[in-house]
């Protein structure tokens, strides 16, 4: 992304001195020497939501530029209230899962994509996924490559459910936000059997008023596509812990039946206490609401116990460059058999945990 600023916030940035390093440093991974007192961190976001911050390695920088050279106005930020107004009815909501564990595939080399599907068939599974972001063109006015213009079935030639993953790098998400009758057009070309709604740039260390835009956002684009002939699960960004159970309630009262959170940047918080938090959540809303939820670019685990995980890690082998493409067949099925197995468990702990 490319990141436009005036001279007027660089010559405003105030650096720390050796001395005053921000407490808060840790916290933040696009941190490293912002005015303490005008750090998103430092302050009480509950008390004032517009922040600035001269961090240009921050994915999100250019929305707090946009915001100190006042491009974009408090008033264009939205209240919680504007957020939960987004009250909509999504028509075809997957409603079930046939399967506790959604392997994706490699789609870039049709041979090992080939034996993938051999092996997601032999094990009996369904349904795969694919990532979005693999189909999407680089190009400024084009939104597909030219080779994945067509009917998805027929260019990975699977006889099962595909599932459209729409979890994808920040720059994507800001392109489909910005041509949603594009993305229209192309889902009807593609004609996937199920979709995850749109995401956003969420980071949990940025400014809330960014999240708070971004889920305002998201929300406004998913009512664009609640119409749509094609099973719809909802996306529920990885966000603070208020504005998750916020994002959640709404979506739940959008007629989502089935939840999809991505759970990448959330592993890597090694105490695991974000990821307990959300799955209380979950586990809290289900006692209010009948619905499943999909744990998304994470293996099956034992302790979270989710209905369901999608993950391509079961074809990721570390230094395989090595092994040939039979050696490789023969790991990606102990693989994709081991997180069966483990998905499986994890569904009958959770069976046990919910009727106790």
């Amino acid at each position: 992304m490319e990141i436009k600023i005036q001279s007027s916030a660089i010559k405003n940035s105030v650096m720390f001195t050796k001395s005053e390093i921000c407490p808060y440093l840790r916290l933040c991974k696009y941190c490293n020497s912002i005015q303490k007192k005008r750090c998103c961190l430092h302050h009480s976001v509950s008390n004032n939501d517009m922040i600035m911050c001269y961090n240009l390695e921050c994915v999100n920088s250019h929305d707090c530029i946009d915001a100190i050279e006042n491009i974009l106005k408090p008033i264009q930020i939205p209240s919680i209230k504007d957020i939960i107004s987004n009250n909509f009815t999504v028509k075809k909501p997957l409603l079930d899962l046939k399967t506790n564990f959604i392997p994706r595939i490699d789609l870039f080399s049709s041979k090992k994509r080939n034996e993938q599907i051999k092996i997601i068939e032999r094990n009996n599974i369904p349904i795969l996924a694919i990532s979005l972001q693999n189909l999407l063109s680089s190009k400024k006015d084009q939104i597909l490559k030219n080779n994945f213009n067509k009917d998805i079935h027929d260019i990975i030639d699977f006889n099962g459910k595909i599932l459209l993953v729409t979890n994808i790098s920040d720059h994507f998400c800001e392109k489909l936000l910005s041509n949603i009758d594009q993305y229209i057009s192309a889902l009807k070309i593609l004609k996937p059997d199920i979709i995850t709604t749109f995401d956003a740039n969420f980071y949990l260390t940025q400014p809330i008023f960014i999240t708070k835009y971004q889920l305002n956002q998201i929300l406004i684009a998913n009512n664009r596509i609640k119409d749509l002939n094609i099973y719809q699960i909802g996306l529920v960004p990885p966000v603070q812990v208020k504005y998750f159970e916020i994002i959640l309630d709404r979506m739940l009262n959008n007629n989502y039946k089935v939840i999809g959170i991505p759970f990448l940047e959330i592993n890597r918080d090694k105490k695991r206490k974000l990821k307990q938090n959300y799955i209380d959540i979950l586990n809290k809303f289900k006692q209010k609401y009948d619905f499943k939820f999909i744990l998304i670019s994470t293996n099956p685990d034992k302790k979270i116990m989710s209905d369901c995980y999608i993950s391509q890690s079961w074809v990721k082998i570390k230094n395989s460059r090595n092994l040939n493409l039979q050696e490789k067949i023969k790991l990606w099925d102990v693989r994709i058999k081991k997180n069966l197995k483990d998905s499986n468990e994890s569904n009958k702990i959770k069976s046990i945990y919910q009727w106790m």
